[in-house]
């Protein structure tokens, strides 16, 4: 009966070890897998890390490019409203400068026109002059009467020193001892203008562009000594009359004025509105030109913003394929874990099986 029973113990603990020789087969078959998985997985996890490096290369590279491209965007921006204030200083100074230069235009406009006025005013009153000869002339005076007159004058009233035309006070008391009319003033004009033909204010025969366009010159003119006699006299004669002034010598025949004196304040009034013309025009197109330019900087600058606008979005593409990345590492490393564990049991069960082993033979050692 113990040798029926050993033999059957010695069968049951062959069983066992086959059973145990084919679980260890197994399960080194099996860790062989596992070891080739992990060899994967550990390739896997290698070529992962490397990719993460170089992602992480990109992102430190985007990350600087970014950094610089808002830095030069910063820059640039503060140059561009730096320059924004300065024209707008400059387009604040044109519009006062601008203002003033019109103010003062319009001045100077109702200045000219004020001149203008003033002139036609002294036109019409010279031209007035004129007419009133044909008022009152008394034909009663004879010629003998009118000589006898003008010899009781002396040398001192018929060519004054100061330049003056004859006294009229002296002629109408000589006209007084000659028993002629002494309330007959218009008479006295008549023989003074017949004689020189001229006056002080009186101009006659104006051409029309001289009407149209006249130019006062507010300079001191003196005018030469007009005298009469009474001997040799062509009454009907043209008498030239130089007009000196600090600019031209113009000379007058008979009153027939060609062209006008010119007005030196006029001229230099009408070269500075010139000037301030083209000082308008030229501020004025220097404003046109500053705003283009303001126009081409606020075009840059939202070409900038858009290129910073591109990195950013590159940069958030790039860190979601980061993120992505990084949850499969995290995923690889728990089944890495996962396969370290089942390894890790294997191992267990190999040795609890070679030790079960290794007892067995011992009992039958034994027996």
């Amino acid at each position: 009966m113990s040798l029926v029973h050993v033999r059957r113990d010695y069968e049951e603990a062959c069983e066992r070890l086959c059973g145990s020789e084919q679980a260890l087969h197994d399960a080194r078959r099996e860790l062989d897998a596992v070891k080739r998985r992990a060899r994967v997985l550990h390739e896997q996890v290698a070529t992962l890390e490397t990719e993460k490096l170089t992602l992480q290369e990109l992102l430190t590279k985007s990350k600087d490019e970014c950094h610089r491209i808002n830095e030069m965007y910063a820059t640039r921006q503060s140059a561009l409203l730096e320059e924004n204030e300065n024209l707008k200083t400059d387009h604040a100074d044109l519009a006062a400068r601008l203002q003033d230069q019109e103010e003062f235009m319009q001045q100077m406009i109702k200045e000219k026109v004020l001149l203008e006025m003033e002139l036609k005013d002294v036109f019409n009153k010279s031209n007035q002059t004129h007419l009133r000869m044909d008022r009152s002339i008394d034909i009663s005076y004879t010629e003998d009467q009118m000589l006898s007159a003008l010899d009781s004058l002396n040398a001192d009233s018929r060519f004054s020193s100061d330049h003056q035309i004859l006294d009229e006070e002296s002629f109408v008391n000589a006209l007084k001892e000659d028993q002629g009319r002494a309330t007959n003033m218009s008479l006295f004009d008549e023989i003074r203008l017949s004689f020189c033909n001229i006056s002080r204010h009186n101009i006659i025969n104006i051409d029309k562009k001289t009407e149209s366009i006249c130019d006062i010159d507010t300079s001191i003119v003196s005018y030469v000594a007009v005298g009469v006699q009474t001997e040799n006299i062509d009454i009907n004669k043209l008498c030239d009359v130089k007009s000196m002034q600090t600019d031209i010598e113009p000379y007058a025949n008979n009153n027939n004025v060609h062209d006008s004196s010119t007005c030196l304040e006029c001229v230099k009034a009408n070269k500075y509105t010139a000037k301030l013309e083209r000082d308008v025009k030229q501020s004025r197109r220097t404003l046109m030109d500053l705003e283009s330019e303001l126009v081409k900087y606020e075009d840059n600058l939202d070409v900038l913003q858009e290129i910073v606008q591109d990195g950013n979005d590159r940069n958030k593409i790039l860190q979601s394929y980061v993120d992505g990345l990084q949850s499969k590492i995290d995923l690889l490393e728990q089944s890495c874990e996962r396969q370290r564990s089942m390894i890790d049991s294997l191992i267990c069960e190999k040795c609890s099986a070679e030790c079960q082993t290794q007892c067995g033979n011992c009992e039958l050692l034994c027996l």
